[in-house]
């Protein structure tokens, strides 16, 4: 997998950002803030515990931005109706991007 830009991946998931954080890159995903490397995607997904409320941690631990469904903060994020579905897409037009 290769750097991604939010503007890339929004596109790819038909997600929206706000134009200032279009330029920011990401390098592979994760859900859980304590396995999270600095330079990934949050994915805010909702289970037993909301992932929106782990977003500003997951931003302190280092994470280049969020995919969420709604914003709770002014932080490089993408807006989508369902985070998990929108991660899927996102890493189906990576595969395909890099040829695999």
């Amino acid at each position: 997998m290769g750097t991604i830009t939010l503007q890339q991946a929004a596109q790819w998931c038909g997600g929206r950002i706000d134009p200032k954080y279009a330029k920011v890159t990401f390098l592979g995903a994760n859900n859980d803030t304590r396995k999270l490397e600095p330079g990934q995607l949050f994915v805010a997904l909702q289970g037993v515990r909301d992932g929106h409320d782990f977003i500003p941690q997951a931003i302190e631990k280092g994470a280049a931005a969020a995919l969420c469904s709604r914003s709770v903060g002014d932080y490089p994020a993408i807006i989508v109706e369902d985070p998990r579905i929108a991660l899927g897409q996102i890493a189906r037009a990576e595969r395909q991007r890099i040829g695999c």
